[in-house]
């Protein structure tokens, strides 16, 4: 396993990559079809399709013979033939039917065992003759055919006419997905990767196999890539691209005329630019042949921009192009569109390409650019273009950019200190829009709800002031434009406000200050109105209206992959999403729907949702599946926690442990979690002890779990949080607490939505001792994909059966569990816990699982006597004299 720290020097041998199983079955079925005389597969370079090919084919039986077509060769006849052709004389090279029967020939003694496959890589690189005659190998049926090519239309019209006419099977090969990146560079790093690690390479390669293994390795000897706790977690460091990889990427393009390497250069230096610019600029039949090679790509919005198809290709060009270069192409650029205009290409890019020549900008772009590198999670670059602002520390708006930048980058205090030094030094009143903007930043850093509050009613108060003050002096057009900023400020303090409300759990807050004026949100701007609405549906999911939450977030789920979307909203929104779906209780659609909604997610993002979707599986009881997002997630948030998530999911995490039996491993992050929580929200407090109250329910006590749980219910409760109060009393119940039976049947009864349909199942069940209703609320657990309350239901359902006397009704329902794939290891008689103590029922499944009388003592806080004379009751109850006797008799209880 890598050490803790980046290794300069590791060794990692790039390992095959994993043939895709639908592909690689679909060249095989060619090859072995007798309708199809092979494949074709076409795909941009470096997606992988010769390594698919030998990947798939060892394993089918033949024997192949590859040849590779090659530019130097093209205008030599039988060039990529050349080593078939051996010592044949001139002179039936030179007769194309000769040298075909010839060739025939030798290739049927050669395959007399096995099928010969002719595999033909760069199929567009292949000389005319050569083409020819590997088409007629083919259609004689010689050999089996595999053409590899990167544009079939490039092909010589032998092989194109195979595919018109049926002959070969087309397979088009694209990048890696996500989740294909993640397993490749598992195997290439050993461990596994963080999901943001996974995301930035994999957006970087846009999913190319060979730059993707090119790029890992740089950034594990840059330190980008660091292995802690058996992952590789993204860090900060910055990574210089080595030869290897310059090589990989500049290499093919040594071939491309000056027009192309200059088109290409000043695509790679703007990051996209739009296309009536850029023709502009370059000619347009460049642009074309670019385009057909797959190296650059044309929007299709409205604005049609032009931009590389890899990211890590413009990367690699831009760091080729010098200094001087660079200017040249700058006063080319700022010619055409104007000094003094920012151009329609990347602001983040033509930005930092004004930095670099020493061009001055003004500060109202720049100060524009940082604040949208803010908004795109990127606060290196907002603190670059800030602090280039001509006397920015005595810039307000600058210095705000800057504080906005370590907030975003989790460092509050540094944001703190940013306040306090517009506050000390600059004189006079601020102009309001920024002193509106300074007050949001407080009330986004400041830790307690006093604060947050008194900085967000201060903004209030200056808007209405300011408004006010616009009417009395009756600017015109000028007071029109200011109005419209107000209004923008009004909405995001508004945002503001909710937000609070939302962290101090007073979710019908939240819906009163949203819903003063929905039709200002409609009209507002993209980021704003989504995470308006994602509060809006947290705050119904919180509550009563359910229905209309999971509607909402239906929608929400679709817009945030729009690329206008910042980073920051979609991680904002996707965490809130989480919430949603853990409250609604229907997790198995949750995760779909979150999966959905990252797919587009920028390195940032990754991690947001990888806790999400690991706090939905936990809170189904999916222990393994949660453990496999959260570990990584958790070991990740040590780099950074802007989103002060570390603490729910260490406490998600340490439950997940408990269910699986391993109490060794539920104190690994309390150390993290105790300091954590105090500084924390209330609402995410709650969510944290929701999960330690779960944990103790499994690891130390029953009774000490079910009173948590039931205190936070009646929290919710005072606040209206019914779907929130409902979640905390159907867990103690599930725990035991049959008191609360009552009140869980009536909350559900009120309370929309399929968990609450589930909880009223389950509580009618209980309350009315009937296994049949039970039984339907079992099934309503399952089709949700709370695979654990499912589980607890069909146990109370047996235990029902039982205590009825009726043997048929058991049999009934032992039958009916069984037919249920989730809940079969269901014990099928009652528990034989049931005879036990809440706390002899713990010491008996620790004590069951192997652990020794002094470790259920420190786990359980109690004395090793205590723990002995609670065995000496064990074995008497159950009439079990050893440990291994009461592991035999717990097996069944144990597997659940």
């Amino acid at each position: 396993m890598p050490s803790d720290h980046s290794s300069p020097g590791v060794r990692m041998n790039a390992p095959p990559l994993m043939p895709r199983n639908e592909l690689a079955s679909g060249l095989l079925d060619a090859l072995a079809s007798p309708h199809y005389l092979g494949a074709v597969l076409v795909g941009k370079r470096g997606a992988g399709k010769t390594t698919l090919v030998q990947s798939a084919l060892p394993g089918a039986n033949v024997d192949v013979l590859p040849v590779r077509g090659s530019a130097l060769l093209m205008g030599v006849p039988l060039g990529t033939l050349g080593f078939l052709l051996g010592e044949l004389d001139v002179s039936v090279r030179e007769e194309p039917v000769l040298l075909l029967q010839t060739l025939t020939r030798r290739l049927r003694d050669r395959g007399r065992n096995r099928q010969l496959v002719l595999v033909v890589d760069n199929a567009d690189e292949v000389d005319e003759l050569s083409a020819l005659i590997i088409s007629q190998l083919a259609l004689n049926r010689t050999v089996r055919l595999v053409v590899i090519c990167q544009n079939l239309d490039a092909c010589h019209d032998d092989f194109l006419s195979l595919w018109h006419e049926g002959w070969l099977r087309r397979i088009d090969v694209d990048g890696l997905s996500q989740a294909e990146a993640g397993r490749m560079l598992h195997a290439l790093l050993k461990d596994r990767p963080t999901r943001a690690a996974v995301t930035e390479l994999w957006h970087a390669t846009e999913g190319n196999p060979r730059l993707l293994q090119l790029l890992a390795k740089e950034y594990v000897h840059a330190g980008r890539l660091k292995s802690k706790g058996g992952f590789w977690v993204l860090t900060s460091a910055p990574v210089t691209h080595g030869p290897q990889l310059t090589d990989a990427v500049t290499g093919p393009l040594t071939r491309l005329h000056r027009t192309e390497h200059e088109l290409l250069e000043l695509v790679a230096l703007c990051g996209f630019i739009s296309l009536p610019l850029l023709l502009r600029l370059e000619p347009s039949d460049a642009l074309s042949r670019l385009e057909d090679q797959g190296l650059l790509e044309i929007g299709s919005s409205e604005r049609r921009n032009v931009r590389f198809a890899c990211p890590l290709t413009a990367e690699v060009i831009a760091a080729q192009v010098g200094l001087r270069r660079r200017a040249e192409l700058l006063y080319k650029l700022r010619q055409e569109c104007g000094e003094d205009e920012l151009p329609p290409v990347s602001a983040f890019h033509y930005a930092a390409w004004c930095l670099d020549c020493a061009v001055p900008l003004s500060a109202e772009v720049l100060l524009r650019v940082a604040g949208a590198a803010n908004e795109a999670l990127e606060p290196d670059l907002a603190l670059r273009f800030a602090s280039a602002v001509p006397g920015y520390l005595a810039h307000p708006a600058a210095v705000l950019e800057i504080g906005r930048a370590y907030a975003v980058r989790g460092e509050p205090q540094a944001a703190v200190v940013a306040i306090e030094h517009i506050r000390g030094t600059l004189r006079g009143p601020l102009p309001a829009a920024v002193e509106v903007a300074l007050l949001l930043l407080e009330a986004r850093i400041r830790r307690t709800s006093a604060e947050r509050s008194a900085a967000l009613q201060q903004a209030e108060d200056l808007l209405a002031s300011d408004a006010k003050a616009s009417d009395a002096k009756e600017h015109g057009g000028t007071a029109a434009a200011t109005g419209t900023a107000a209004a923008l400020l009004s909405l995001m303090v508004q945002l503001g406000k909710a937000e609070l409300a939302a962290d101090e759990g007073k979710y019908r807050a939240v819906t009163e200050v949203l819903g003063a004026d929905r039709q200002a949100w409609r009209d507002a701007p993209m980021d704003l109105r989504l995470q308006a609405d994602a509060l809006q549906g947290q705050a119904w999911a919180a509550t009563d209206k359910q229905d209309e939450a999971l509607e909402l977030a239906a929608a929400l789920a679709q817009a945030l992959p729009r690329s206008g979307v910042s980073a920051w909203c979609r991680a904002s929104v996707t965490g809130r999403l989480g919430y949603l779906f853990m409250i609604t209780g229907i997790p198995s659609d949750a995760d779909l729907t979150l999966r959905g909604s990252t797919r587009t997610a920028g390195a940032h993002d990754g991690t947001a949702g990888e806790v999400v979707e690991g706090l939905i599986s936990a809170y189904a009881g999916r222990a393994d599946e949660a453990l496999r997002y959260l570990e990584p997630a958790l070991q990740q948030l040590g780099e950074g926690d802007p989103a002060d998530l570390a603490a729910v999911a260490a406490a998600a995490a340490d439950y997940c442990w408990a269910l699986q039996g391993k109490f060794d491993r539920t104190g690994s992050h309390g150390v993290r979690l105790e300091l954590a929580v105090s500084g924390l929200t209330r609402d995410m407090q709650r969510r944290v002890e929701y999960f330690v109250a779960l944990t103790a329910g499994v690891a130390s006590s029953l009774t000490d779990a079910v009173s948590q749980l039931r205190a936070l219910a009646a929290e919710q409760q005072a606040e209206g949080a019914y779907g929130l109060e409902l979640v905390a009393l159907s867990a103690a119940v599930r725990l035991g607490d049959s008191s609360s039976v009552d009140r869980l049947l009536a909350l559900a009864a009120q309370t929309q939505g399929p968990f609450a349909k589930l909880c009223e199942a389950y509580a009618k069940g209980l309350a009315g001792r009937d296994a049949q209703l039970l039984l339907v609320a079992m099934n309503l657990a399952t089709e949700s994909g709370n695979s654990l309350f499912a589980v607890d239901i069909a146990a109370a359902a047996q235990k029902v059966a039982s205590a009825s006397g009726n043997r048929a009704v058991l049999r009934s329902v032992q039958s009916r569990v069984e037919e249920n794939p989730h809940v079969a290891a269901v014990p099928a008689v009652p528990d034989l816990l049931d005879a036990l103590t809440p706390r002899e029922a713990l010491v008996a499944r620790r004590a069951a699982m192997g652990a020794s009388n002094k470790e259920i003592a420190e786990h359980m806080r109690i004395s090793v006597r205590t723990v002995e004379g609670h065995l000496y009751q064990i074995y008497a109850k159950l009439h079990v004299s050893s440990r291994a006797e009461l592991a035999k008799a717990l097996a069944s209880d144990l597997d659940t």
